[in-house]
C-alpha cells in the first residue's frame, strides 16, 4: 500500500449531503477536531508524516477537491478532522476527542443553506431521469448465471488465519465536486491493480446489481473489499475493489467510468441500442442538465465559503508540530 491513500467519503446525493466518516473511526481510539479553516494545517500534517514515512489516509471535500476535510494515521490510530464535518459524524463514545483552533469558526449562512437546498433538487430530479433511462433499457444478462462464471473465474478459496474474516469498506467512488464529476482518486487505485472489469452497455442499475453481488459473494469467501458508492443513489454500488486479488470491477458508463488495470476484461452488461431509442434520448438529456446544474451551484457553494472563511493562525509550523508530536 503507498504512503498516502486519497478517497472520497462524501457526497451530494439525491437525499442530500451523506458521509462514510462514522464508519472509518470505527478502528481509531482518538480524534483531533480542527476548528477554523483545517485545510492548511491538515496539508502540513500530511507533509509531516509523508516524510517520516508514515502511511496515512486523506479524505477530501467535494467543494474543493484539492482541500482535505480529514486526515488518519492507523498505525497512530489517530485521525485529524475538520469542525465544519465533524457534525456529519457519529462519534463512538469510545473515541478521546481533542479540539484544535486552527481559526475562526465560518459563521452560518442563510445564502448556503438555500444553494445546498437547490443542489439536492437538481440532484433529485437526475436520479428520477436515470431511473426512467433504465427503465426503458433491453433487460440485462442473467446476473446470477454471470456472477458464478465470475466467482468460478477470479474467486479462489483461501484459508483464514488467526481468525480473520471478511472486512468491508465503503466510500464514493466518482462523486460530483465543484469541479465536475471527478474520477481520478479511484482511477489511480484502479491504474495499481492486475485485472480490472469494465462493464459496458445496458442499464446502470443492472451495473451496480452485479457490482453488489459479486463483492457479496467475495466476503462470503472470506476476502477484503472495498466498496464504491453512487454519489447519486448511495445503496447503489458502482465500483469494488478486492485488493488481496489485485482485482476490480467498475461501472464503466459516464458519469461513473473510470480509466487503468493493467489488463483490462470488457463485458457488455446490455445491448447498446435502446428499445425507444427517442425516449431514452430525452431522459439522458434530462439527466445531463440537471447534473450539470447541481455541478454550477456547487461552483456557487465552493466561491462562497472561499470569500467567507476566516484567517488561518499565524505560527502554523508550531500548531503542526503539536499536532504531530
Amino acid at each position: 500500500m503507498p504512503n498516502v491513500v486519497d478517497c472520497w467519503l462524501e457526497a451530494e446525493t439525491a437525499v442530500g449531503f451523506r458521509t462514510f466518516y462514522s464508519l472509518h473511526l470505527r478502528s481509531l481510539k482518538k480524534i483531533k477536531v480542527i476548528h477554523g479553516p483545517a485545510d492548511r494545517l491538515l496539508g502540513q500534517i500530511s507533509k509531516t508524516f509523508l516524510d517520516r514515512g508514515r502511511q496515512h489516509i486523506r479524505w477530501h471535500s467535494v467543494y474543493a477537491p484539492d482541500l482535505m476535510t480529514g486526515l488518519v494515521v492507523p498505525a497512530l490510530e489517530t485521525g485529524w478532522i475538520a469542525a465544519d464535518v465533524v457534525r456529519h459524524i457519529e462519534v463512538p463514545r469510545t473515541l478521546v476527542v481533542e479540539s484544535v483552533q486552527a481559526g475562526h469558526d465560518m459563521p452560518l449562512n442563510p445564502e448556503l443553506d438555500h444553494l445546498y437546498l437547490r443542489i439536492k433538487r437538481c440532484l433529485s430530479g437526475a436520479l428520477a431521469a436515470l431511473s426512467e433511462y433504465d427503465l426503458l433499457m433491453p433487460a440485462g444478462p442473467r446476473l446470477d448465471e454471470l456472477v458464478r462464471e465470475w466467482v468460478a473465474e477470479y474467486l479462489p478459496e483461501i484459508r483464514r488465519h488467526n481468525g480473520s474474516g471478511p472486512q468491508d469498506w465503503h466510500g464514493f467512488g466518482t462523486p460530483l465536486t465543484a469541479l465536475g464529476p471527478d474520477a481520478e482518486l479511484l482511477s489511480a487505485e484502479f491504474s495499481r491493480l492486475q485485472r480490472t472489469i469494465h462493464l459496458e452497455g445496458g442499464s446502470s442499475l443492472t451495473h451496480t446489481q452485479l457490482v453488489r453481488r459479486f463483492g457479496e459473494q467475495a466476503l462470503m469467501r472470506g476476502y477484503k473489499v472495498r466498496f464504491y458508492h453512487d454519489a447519486l443513489e448511495s445503496s447503489r454500488i458502482d465500483h469494488l475493489v478486492i485488493p488481496a486479488l489485485s482485482l476490480g470491477i467498475t461501472n464503466a458508463t459516464a458519469p461513473h467510468q473510470v480509466a487503468g488495470g493493467h489488463h483490462i476484461a470488457r463485458i457488455l452488461a446490455g445491448t447498446r441500442t435502446s428499445l425507444g431509442i427517442e425516449d431514452t434520448e430525452y431522459w439522458w438529456g434530462v439527466f445531463q442538465k440537471l447534473y450539470t446544474q447541481a455541478w454550477r451551484l456547487m461552483q456557487q457553494v465552493a466561491d462562497l465559503k472561499r470569500a467567507t472563511a476566516g484567517e488561518a493562525v499565524q505560527d502554523l509550523s508550531k500548531l503542526t508540530a503539536q499536532c504531530t508530536a
